[in-house]
């Protein structure tokens, strides 16, 4: 049996439990366990499952109560969806190329390396590396014995990050000596960040309960040092997002339970979920970069380079040619943006380090997951023995995560002496500046779990979306990561003031359908709001329900019947809706408020249009052109083509001759000027000017611009026939 029919099976069973069909996706199962031929131990657990979804059953029968009979539901659909796994897994595992697997079989030829033995073999080693280091001079360059130390110490840390990834399902024994590793405080921050990591890539590759119980071991457990705590409470939520819709066993029901006891949770959660938020701008973020600002770097860089050439270095600071220049480009603007989105929280730096990905270094999966060590086997080669001080800056920088630290210090050994002195002191200078307004010391605890969960998500981001094999993998953030919607943590999001943060946290980034979602659930808890009901009103648009929409704008005005922001969005949906007369009235309403807003005067005119009443639609235009001092292209458009309608040829022929002056003529402009020489007996010019709006825009419909002259054409002797026959011909000019 292949991967996809597995798949095929595991679907329909699975959809059965959703059902709470348990017989039925036991039936299931088995059929495909047999064509599998999947060893006796499997059969038997399927056996297992079956016998006691038949016990309860019977007891069922039999007429019997049964308090617990949820719980034992919930265990036996845990318990499929378990049996699910291993059989995926096993099929899986013989022939799959992706480097998951390939690591798993690798590990598989090495069964004597144990949890156990790879931690004893970490923890000689560490010691030895430790009295080592202590006996040598400060700055003195590393012995070849300490290298070699170093690289051993690595590769075993490498290989305990491998085995605990790819293990599953992990024993108690396995759970038992992680646990006391990562408690260690003599074991390396390092090193005990790597496995926590573990537990979590491996948990997103494959559901395996005692992976998230350990993790909330960890988390609850207020003697670990904060940072592993944090990173423990985001690989567990990544954990109830990634695996939401599987049922809990009652083991793991009791382990969520103890979270519920600790009093950080709740304030912890909210935290990490605004990250989890904030990384979904990444992708915006990057390409504002890479389509804005780095362009017109680029551009400048020539006017640059020559001001540089003028000026000396000390009289670069504070010049007000740099501040004009900056002006003029509007870079500063884009570049005050990217400044208060990192101010923020949000990721500006992932265009930046992205391209620096490439060493060796981040060829192996565990090293994403390491916070920077100036100790790391990576700077323990010759070219890095002068550059500690400026590893240890980097380390201190607080604007960078850990992935980009490492990128920027990978990189160091290649740059001229005189480069690196420059980047030090700026690097100094900014970390003085921010240690300055946020000194860590005296941070409270709040920010400082912020700012560590922020840089930790920033680097899970980075993994997920730039590994060499990430694609191998699932990635968290390419879905929404909504975790208010998540069942068990539904409840942390139900009181006004955290739902109210949220959605608007949404709102204001565009994710107007999750924004929608809490707003609706702060609707049922609060009094009716005007505002509220406006927010509802557009998220509900923005998601293409035009009629919902409508209602929510509408409920807003009873309640604000002079809000020119709700009436003019009611007009906006009953456009969507075309029912041009209704839409009118409340353009009509907003105009009241709003006497010389050209929008609305535009949105007024288009709707005389539709309506056939040009005559007022003209009036409207001429409005608009007054208060534009005939600067808006479209109030001329339009006077052209109300003109026009009105039989006004010799005004509408000028009008579109001022269009055509003054401004860069669309393909509508070609068409409309078309539609007038016709008018006015010109077929040749307008067969010439039809041709060229639609080698522009392929779009229009010449048949449907024409028709509603057809009454004025006719009076001018053009019949249907011949713009027929100027369709024709216009088309086969545009084919040849």
């Amino acid at each position: 049996m292949n991967l996809k029919e597995l798949q095929q099976y595991k679907k329909r069973s699975l959809d059965a439990v959703a059902a709470s069909h348990i017989g039925e996706a036991t039936a299931v199962l088995r059929q495909c366990a047999a064509e599998a031929s999947l060893p006796p131990s499997l059969m038997s657990r399927i056996d297992a499952v079956s016998r006691d979804y038949e016990l309860m059953v019977g007891s069922i029968m039999a007429g019997q109560s049964d308090n617990e009979r949820a719980g034992i539901f919930e265990d036996l659909s845990s318990r499929l969806h378990s049996l699910w796994t291993l059989i995926e897994r096993n099929v899986a595992s013989y022939d799959n190329p992706s480097l998951y697997f390939s690591t798993m079989r690798f590990e598989r030829l090495h069964p004597e390396d144990d949890f156990a033995t790879l931690v004893a073999r970490y923890a000689t080693v560490n010691r030895q590396l430790s009295v080592a280091r202590e006996a040598m001079a400060d700055g003195a360059p590393m012995s070849a014995d300490v290298e070699a130390m170093v690289r051993a110490n690595d590769e075993t840390a490498r290989r305990l990050f491998n085995r605990l990834w790819t293990g599953y399902p992990l024993g108690n024994e396995a759970i038992s000596t992680l646990r006391t590793l990562v408690t260690d405080r003599e074991c390396p921050l390092s090193v005990r960040s790597m496995i926590v990591s573990a537990l979590m890539l491996g948990q997103l590759q494959y559901y395996d309960e005692r992976r998230p119980m350990l993790l909330i071991d960890l988390y609850n457990d207020m003697e670990l040092d904060l940072s592993l705590r944090l990173r423990a409470l985001c690989g567990l939520l990544l954990s109830m997002w990634g695996h939401r819709g599987r049922p809990a066993s009652r083991a793991m029901r009791g382990a969520y339970m103890t979270l519920e006891l600790n009093p950080e949770w709740a304030g912890d959660v909210r935290m990490a979920y605004m990250q989890f938020i904030r990384a979904r701008d990444t992708k915006r973020i990057n390409k504002k970069f890479n389509d804005e600002v780095l362009p017109e770097m680029l551009r400048m860089r020539p006017d640059i380079q020559r001001r540089m050439r003028e000026m000396d270095a000390a009289s670069v600071e504070d010049n007000p040619e740099w501040e004009e220049l900056l002006d003029k480009s509007g870079l500063k603007d884009k570049l005050k943006e990217l400044s208060e989105m990192q101010e923020e929280g949000s990721d500006v730096f992932m265009s930046t380090f992205a391209s620096l990905k490439n060493f060796p270094f981040f060829r192996e999966i565990s090293n994403w997951f390491i916070p920077f060590d100036v100790d790391n086997a990576a700077f323990s080669g010759a070219s890095y023995t002068d550059l500690r001080g400026m590893l240890r800056l980097i380390g201190a920088a607080p604007m960078l995560c850990d992935n980009d630290k490492y990128s920027m210090a990978l990189a160091l050994s290649s740059l001229p002496s005189r480069q690196r002195e420059m980047i030090a002191r700026q690097m100094q200078a900014q970390n003085d500046q921010i240690n300055e307004l946020t000194n860590t010391e005296v941070l409270p605890e709040d920010r400082r779990r912020e700012n560590f969960v922020n840089k930790h998500v920033q680097d899970l981001y980075r993994f997920f979306n730039l590994f060499s094999r990430a694609r191998e993998m699932a990635n968290p953030f390419d879905t929404a990561l909504n975790l208010a919607s998540v069942g068990r943590l539904s409840h942390l999001f139900d009181d006004e003031s955290t739902l109210s943060l949220v959605a608007e946290f949404y709102f204001k980034r565009g994710y107007f359908a999750d924004a929608l979602a809490l707003f609706e659930r702060l609707q049922s808890m609060t009094p009716p709001s005007a505002s509220l009901l406006q927010k509802i009103g557009h998220c509900r648009r923005k998601c293409g329900d035009i009629d919902g929409a409508l209602d929510a704008l509408l409920n807003s005005e009873l309640l604000q019947p002079d809000s020119a922001w709700t009436l003019r969005r009611v007009a906006e949906c009953y456009v969507a809706r075309g029912e041009w007369e209704k839409a009118l009235g409340y353009y009509r309403r907003v105009e009241a408020l709003k006497p010389d807003n050209r929008a609305v005067a535009n949105a007024i005119a288009g709707l005389l249009e539709e309506l056939g009443r040009h005559d007022e639609a003209l009036k409207c235009y001429y409005k608009i052109d007054f208060l534009s001092e005939g600067r808006d292209a479209r109030a001329l458009r339009g006077i052209a083509r109300c003109s026009l309608m009105e039989g006004d040829t010799d005004k509408a022929a000028s009008t579109v001759e001022c269009i055509f002056m003054n401004n860069e003529p669309k393909a509508d402009d070609y068409q409309l000027s078309g539609l007038v020489e016709l008018v006015n007996g010109n077929v040749g010019v307008a067969v010439t000017r039809f041709t060229e709006a639609l080698r522009d825009d392929s779009s229009l419909s010449l048949d449907d611009a024409l028709a509603p002259l057809a009454p004025l054409l006719n009076a001018k002797g053009i019949d249907r026939l011949t713009t027929d026959i100027i369709i024709d011909t216009v088309n086969t000019r545009i084919n040849s």
